[in-house]
């Protein structure tokens, strides 16, 4: 079978905030429920504060597509592909494709599969694939903005730069395994053996003095990689009528 979609994510972040003090007391000639009757209009012009934020755009877009294959349940094959792109990063290539595989051999299905032994299930699998993050970027970090304070003599100033050449953070993930049963699926277990490597991570770059005191949001050269081995063990101890026990072990390196 297969799978083709659109999914668009849009997220928005508004508030207004209204404050008003110097209330004139028991002296309220109108409506207490219309702020503007209630403050004092006659007082400090700090007895009213309106204050509005509106975040910068915060928007997720993907295209992406899935076909399987199962033929007579002896081979399994996934193919998907995703088109990603993310207003957090630069305009010129916000939209990358990550691609992924994975496949998986039912070796209890074929016919030289011993049967009647206390091996009674085998599967080999292995997989590849990409995704892309920007989970640790906050919207309009990557966006040139300023700071407007009329508070300190009108002083305008910087707060961070446009870096437009930003790319997704790519994860690259390689795994193979094998899942077992035994005597009769009264014991099954699990091995597998696994890789992810980051690169191009996103790094908000502090600045360097005397340069203006603004970040900058580029992608680091290195890769962090993290690669083990996993084996899971889980057994069926007591099953009847009246009562069900098992338990299960993990081992991670």
């Amino acid at each position: 079978n297969a799978l083709i979609g659109y999914e668009w994510q849009d997220y928005v972040n508004k508030s207004v905030t209204v404050i008003g003090r110097n209330f004139r007391g028991s002296s309220f000639p109108r409506d207490l429920t219309d702020w503007f009757q209630s403050v004092d209009f006659e007082g400090s012009a700090r007895s009213r504060e309106i204050n509005a934020n509106n975040d910068p755009t915060n928007r997720l877009r993907s295209y992406f597509a899935r076909a399987i294959l199962n033929w007579d349940e002896k081979f399994l094959l996934t193919a998907s592909v995703r088109d990603d792109a993310s207003s957090k990063l630069g305009e010129n290539l916000e939209s990358e494709i990550f691609p992924s595989f994975a496949g998986a051999w039912n070796i209890d299905e074929m016919a030289f599969f011993p049967q009647g032994t206390i091996l009674s299930s085998l599967k080999m699998r292995a997989g590849w694939g990409q995704a892309g993050n920007v989970n640790g970027l906050n919207p309009g970090e990557n966006v040139e903005r300023w700071n407007y304070d009329p508070g300190n003599n009108y002083d305008l100033r910087q707060l961070n730069s446009n870096n437009p050449t930003l790319e997704w953070e790519v994860i690259t993930s390689t795994n193979i395994g094998i899942d077992f049963g035994l005597f009769e699926g009264r014991l099954t277990g699990t091995l597998d053996w696994f890789k992810a490597e980051t690169e191009n991570l996103i790094f908000v770059q502090p600045p360097i003095r005397p340069a203006p005191p603004t970040s900058l949001v580029v992608n680091l050269d290195g890769i962090i990689e993290n690669s083990g081995v996993e084996i899971s063990l889980d057994g069926l101890i007591i099953e009847n009528d009246s009562s069900h026990e098992d338990e299960g072990y993990e081992l991670r390196d």
